[in-house]
């Protein structure tokens, strides 16, 4: 392993548990087994340590936004599944992402993540057009704040260990939400 991936490995796992103002790069340095000097070197600030862990975490999920672009058909209640069902798995399987943004939200005050950002314009867009399809009145980004407010509700009650969740419930939590937002799509129509 390069002292480049042993750096970002240490501060991915700092950050998500510590939150980053309270690493310092003394401490990933030491972890690291580097001087605070090669960090300085390799990536210039801090901040810029921080970008590159987030993008090499989203970087292994580089076909998620066109799977949940793809998912989107004439089908209400199926979008509503399949888009919790991508999102869900997605946030489960990098939860040290969420982690990271959930701290630098405490933090800084600061609720924008990036992952939420990206997906919020997609399902955004997506939706408007579902809405148009069906006549519906109701504004669809209130919609689409909903669906993202029950899927991250549900991940962070499983990421703080609130509720044991196996493998087998990603199902059960996909169906309640769905579920939800089903019932609530009827209730607008």
């Amino acid at each position: 392993m390069s002292k480049r991936e042993g750096i970002l490995n240490i501060s991915e796992t700092l950050f998500a548990v510590k939150g980053y103002n309270n690493v310092t790069t003394k401490r990933i340095a030491e972890e690291s087994g580097c001087s605070e000097l090669t960090i300085f070197r390799i990536f210039k600030t801090k901040e810029k340590l921080l970008e590159e862990v987030i993008e090499r975490i989203m970087s292994k999920f580089p076909h998620f936004f066109q799977q949940v672009d793809d998912s989107f058909s004439d089908n209400m209640e199926e979008t509503i599944r399949r888009v919790t069902e991508l999102y869900l798995t997605m946030l489960f399987n990098n939860s040290t992402l969420f982690k990271i943004q959930l701290k630098l939200s405490e933090e800084t005050g600061n609720n924008h993540f990036i992952i939420t950002s990206r997906i919020y314009d997609l399902l955004n867009r997506k939706f408007s057009v579902l809405f148009q399809k069906y006549e519906l009145s109701y504004p669809y980004e209130k919609f689409v704040r909903l669906l993202i407010t029950s899927i991250h509700g549900n991940h962070v009650f499983y990421i703080l260990d609130v509720i044991n969740a196996p493998k087998y419930q990603l199902e059960t939590l996909v169906d309640d939400i769905t579920e939800l937002m089903v019932s609530f799509f009827r209730s607008i129509s």
